[in-house]
């Protein structure tokens, strides 16, 4: 047999999506309902303070209007004239200040010197309100101005005053003020950069204050983890558990999980004394039946032998079980000298048999027991050697937070109907070979104590692949 070391090859396996944490979730929830409630908020205040900002310039244009009416004249018996300097704005082109005066048919009776600034589009003159009554209009920036007679391209606010001149027969003239000035949009940007600054000064305070609130009520859910993963990682549960400084919604499942422990604690003590009896007890029977049975005929000592080896393979096999109970060992064993061992014991055991066994393993450690180590490499590779044809693999690799173990032969394979079969106590694929039949079976079953995985498969070699993956916290690189 020839033993060759082959360098270490390692690849990437892509991990399984992660579940957002509780802090985050409850995280994007306060973001989600505080942007909705800021957002609410600040619509209804911008709601409101426009309101009241039309509600102010109504009331201004409306006392321009009432000055306007108080400078008129009567010229005629059928005609008015108003003076501009009712309101000294109207009369100064920089002021965005206009008016003009139309009678009920539409005669346009006057007009401020400088009304052409105000850019106005006649076509979206608001409806002439009702006699004593009065209506502003706000028309925006697309629709306030025609071309080439704009003061600028901002909104034009329009009040319209309608009054019945009692003196010229009951004459209803409607006097219209135009704000081209563009005070009330400037007013508007200004409030609205104000509010989101504040508002964004509010959200962001309010965040800060939030996760730290949250950081803090979560404290004791990180701590129980914490004391859970301590309790995965001890060889041995402490006899407190994960303690009691728990809140109240906490205590019960805290109590639950004490509960677990020490029930688990106690049944492992009581299986590993039974062991320890069984072992006691049918060791030293055994070793007498053996050298009894050294003066009997070849017949009769090979059946005898089978069966008292059988028993005591048995018996080993449940006082490796029992170890592996006692919970994961603090210490990782590497598994490159526990495979040269075996295959040098292989090579003895089987010398007659030319099989090549390449070992790569690097420097990957498993948090094995050293025994449990020996049992499930000891198996699978004896496994391999029985029925290789000339080739024996063995690899073992760190991926991710997994450790890969993988022993391959040239066989015949195992078919896929028989892969899990061959799993359970007893039951072998090919009873042409010697064999008991429960080195698969222990194999799984020590796999299972330390929560990996083991499956049979198909190995490039053309023969069997043995997969066995040791999950999260047993398996260091």
């Amino acid at each position: 047999m020839t033993m060759r070391l082959l360098p270490s090859a390692a690849s990437a396996r892509p991990g399984a999506p992660r579940r957002p944490s509780l802090h985050a979730r409850l995280t994007a929830v306060t973001l989600l309902v505080l942007g909705g409630f800021l957002g609410a908020v600040g619509w209804l205040l911008d709601t409101q303070f426009r309101g009241a900002l039309l509600d102010r310039t109504h009331d201004e244009l409306r006392t321009v209007a009432h000055a306007l009416l108080t400078s008129a004249t009567e010229e005629t018996a059928d005609r008015l004239t108003f003076d501009a300097q009712a309101d000294p704005r109207l009369n100064r082109p920089g002021e965005g200040l206009h008016g003009f005066v139309r009678s009920f048919g539409g005669e346009l009776l006057w007009e401020s010197p400088y009304l052409r600034l105000a850019g106005l589009d006649w076509d979206h003159i608001p409806a002439t309100p009702g006699p004593g009554e009065s209506a502003l209009a706000l028309i925006e920036p697309t629709h306030a101005s025609a071309a080439g007679t704009s003061e600028g391209d901002a909104e034009r606010l329009v009040l319209g005053y309608t009054v019945i001149w009692e003196s010229l027969d009951d004459m209803q003239v409607t006097l219209w003020i135009i704000d081209s000035s563009g005070k009330f949009g400037s007013q508007m940007r200004d409030f609205r950069m104000q509010m989101a600054a504040g508002f964004g000064a509010v959200a962001l305070a309010f965040a800060l204050i939030q996760l730290a609130a949250l950081r803090w009520g979560l404290r004791p859910l990180r701590i129980m983890a914490e004391r859970v993963r301590g309790l995965e990682r001890a060889s041995e549960a402490p006899s407190e558990g994960i303690g009691d400084d728990y809140p109240p919604e906490l205590a019960p499942l805290a109590r639950n999980l004490n509960r677990f422990v020490e029930h688990e604690r106690a049944s492992r003590d009581r299986y590993r004394r039974a062991m320890d009896d069984l072992a006691h007890g049918l060791k030293t029977p055994l070793a007498v039946l053996r050298n009894a049975f050294r003066d009997l005929g070849p017949a009769s000592r090979e059946v005898l032998d089978e069966q008292v080896s059988r028993m005591d393979s048995a018996v080993s096999h449940q006082l490796s079980r029992a170890a592996a109970s006692r919970g994961a060992p603090s210490v990782a064993i590497a598994v490159a000298p526990t495979a040269e061992r075996l295959a040098r014991a292989l090579d003895r055991a089987w010398p007659d048999k030319p099989v090549e066994v390449a070992i790569d393993t690097a420097e990957v450690r498993v948090q094995l027991d050293e025994g449990d180590l020996m049992e499930i490499l000891g198996n699978l590779m004896e496994n391999a050697y029985k029925y290789a044809r000339s080739r024996v693999r063995v690899r073992a690799r760190t991926v991710g937070d997994v450790v890969e173990i993988r022993v391959d032969d040239d066989g015949p394979g195992i078919s896929p109907s028989e892969r899990r079969n061959v799993l359970e106590r007893g039951a072998r694929a090919d009873t042409a070979i010697p064999g008991h039949g429960i080195g698969l079976a222990v194999v799984a079953e020590l796999t299972s104590i330390y929560r990996g995985r083991f499956a049979i498969g198909t190995s490039d070699l053309g023969g069997a692949s043995m997969e066995l993956d040791l999950p999260v916290g047993k398996a260091i690189k």
